[in-house]
């Protein structure tokens, strides 16, 4: 994996210096604004800086430019994201109010600081540096004993505008109400297949993974795993159903592997928490595939009880070929049998996957094995993604890129099958 270059003295010493112009900003106090992109990890960490403000006595408001200090935890999953949070931030340079500063917090400072800097010269805390923050803050409680339940929605900044032009071309394309119609229900799907809805009491059990998938940047920003004790989550827990919720959704980078840097399990944690409430729902997001297959046994029991109704694990290909290149560590076919358990024994659980195309030397053959998986109709909604090379990253690296127009037809023939898949299945009534 490509070295990355640790930072020269004068970079450290450009970092004390604007370190020092905020501290003296943070230290009169005043108006927050906290704002996210990307997925539901980087918005409960934009809801824990939002409680940490306020633990100083800040003011927090929702319009940044009504703000001494804006934070903004940015994505830098893929380029696309990447795009979206360099707009966001070009946005609030260009209308914060006098005086306020900017800091970019999220994976993307880790991702891509080279592009960055380029926009923006201020500074940047990682995905997980609350305690960086505390302390110029000036907070004496240990900030890990701060948490948040809640995401905070997406930011609406730095989304593209369609000018009249551009939208009276797309009424002029004749695959535009086909692409309307299609968008519509993939939205319709998606939002009910959710690890999380408006009454659903969130809990971070970890973050970071122990996997070294050379598509994936994000793990520069996360780094290895790091799990919450199941006493804090059984508090976590507790408080959520003191306050009325049924609805738990578990998140994490990898939620399969929570644990294994604590000795502790998912099973484990997930007995603990069922066997404090009757009634209660329990939501997992993110569990590694090579850990569902572990797992399987051990989690029969708790799936039996009909209290987890959803599981997200994403497959990333059918290829065997291509998921060694990923380096995932399973085969297509163990994880398809997890699957079809799952889709037998506990029917009414709602399963999601993530596949990629267009992986470096994605052959026809390939992406048909990734298309054959889909079409066995075991998932209630499949997320496609399209490969895109990340700084940093091994695959990045590799030769034999796909062209652009393949992966774009090699998507769009994934996603409606998808499409066509999901409502099928959504269409049978389920057992319970």
């Amino acid at each position: 994996m490509p070295r990355r270059n640790a930072p020269g003295p004068e970079t450290m010493t450009d970092e004390r210096d604007r370190t020092d112009d905020l501290e003296t900003v943070l230290s009169r106090g005043g108006t927050a604004c906290v704002v996210a992109n990307g997925c539901p990890e980087n918005r409960i960490d934009a809801a824990r800086l939002q409680k940490l403000f306020r633990k100083a006595n800040w003011s927090v408001v929702d319009d940044y430019r009504e703000a001494d200090v804006v934070l903004f935890v940015a994505c830098g999953l893929t380029n696309v994201n990447e795009d979206f949070s360099m707009r966001v931030i070009e946005e609030i340079l260009g209308g914060r109010r006098p005086g306020a500063k900017l800091v970019v917090c999220g994976c993307l400072p880790k991702i891509n600081p080279d592009r960055l800097k380029k926009a923006y010269d201020g500074l940047t805390f990682g995905s997980d540096e609350c305690g960086k923050l505390a302390g110029l803050l000036g907070l004496t409680p240990d900030p890990t004993s701060v948490f948040a339940n809640r995401l905070l929605p997406r930011t609406e900044l730095g989304c593209e505008r369609r000018t009249p032009l551009r939208r009276v071309r797309s009424l002029l394309d004749p695959t535009h109400h086909e692409r309307r119609m299609t968008n519509a229900l993939r939205r319709r799907i998606k939002d009910e297949v959710n690890v999380y809805g408006p009454n659903t009491f969130c809990i971070k059990v970890s973050t970071g993974c122990l996997s070294a998938c050379t598509f994936c940047a994000v793990r520069f920003a996360r780094g290895r795993l790091r799990s919450k004790s199941e006493e804090q989550i059984v508090e976590e827990f507790r408080r959520g159903v003191a306050q009325g919720y049924d609805e738990f959704g578990l998140l994490g980078t990898d939620v399969g592997s929570y644990g294994k840097d604590n000795g502790s399990t998912l099973p484990s944690l997930l007995d603990r928490l069922l066997s404090r409430n009757d009634t209660c729902r329990i939501k997992l997001r993110n569990i590694h595939p090579r850990f569902l297959i572990e797992m399987l046994d051990d989690l029969r029991g708790i799936l039996r009880t009909g209290r987890i109704p959803y599981v997200n694990s994403p497959v990333q290909s059918g290829s065997d070929r291509i998921l060694k290149l990923m380096r995932r560590g399973y085969e297509s076919g163990a994880y398809l049998d997890a699957v079809r358990a799952l889709n037998s024994e506990f029917p009414a659980i709602d399963v999601k996957t993530q596949v990629m195309v267009g992986f470096p030397t994605e052959t026809p053959d390939d992406f048909e094995s990734s298309l054959a998986l889909v079409d066995e109709g075991l998932f209630d909604y499949v997320e496609v993604y399209r490969f895109q090379p990340r700084p940093g990253t091994e695959a990045a690296e590799l030769d034999g890129r796909v062209p652009p127009r393949v992966i774009h037809g090699r998507a769009h023939r994934l996603t409606m099958t998808a499409l066509r898949k999901a409502a099928a299945r959504r269409a049978v009534p389920r057992e319970d």
